[in-house]
């Protein structure tokens, strides 16, 4: 089995910081720039969504490697963990796609991203739990 190690360190969960705090980021920055109605909140998100959608891509090939190594017993959770981060990164794309641009988008435009974005960041919160109990209850990416 291939695992994503570094010196006998698992790589996938220290990179999962980036995405998590760069798309969080990006979902607090849009709703007070929605809220504040502040062109440099929505810029400050447009640029985290980007960073955080780039950073995620590392961090899914890790985690790939650590799912196909997953014991037996831990597929369903490690399916469901799939599942969040897959529909949590087409929320954030669909986001991205949809506002093209720092500016911050027209008002109905606007609310399908920020509904995409706290879609998103349930989504994310969600696939964390499931990394979590892959990782405590099945030793997923352990030694």
């Amino acid at each position: 089995m291939v695992k994503a190690r570094i010196l006998g360190h698992p790589v996938h969960p220290p990179l999962t910081d980036f995405p998590i705090v760069l798309l969080l980021g990006a979902t607090v920055c849009d709703i007070a720039g929605a809220v504040r109605d502040s062109a440099a909140l929505w810029t400050v998100g447009y640029w985290s969504l980007i960073l955080g959608l780039v950073a995620s891509i590392p961090t899914l090939v890790t985690g790939l490697l650590d799912f196909m190594s997953a014991p037996q017993e831990a597929n369903e959770t490690a399916y469901r963990h799939l599942y969040a981060v897959s529909l949590m990164l087409t929320c954030y794309s669909t986001s991205l796609v949809i506002r093209w641009g720092a500016a911050p988008p027209v008002d109905a435009m606007q609310t399908i991203v920020l509904v995409c974005e706290a879609l998103g960041a349930i989504l994310l919160m969600a696939a964390g739990w499931f990394g979590g109990h892959l990782v405590f209850h099945h030793g997923v990416g352990k030694a």
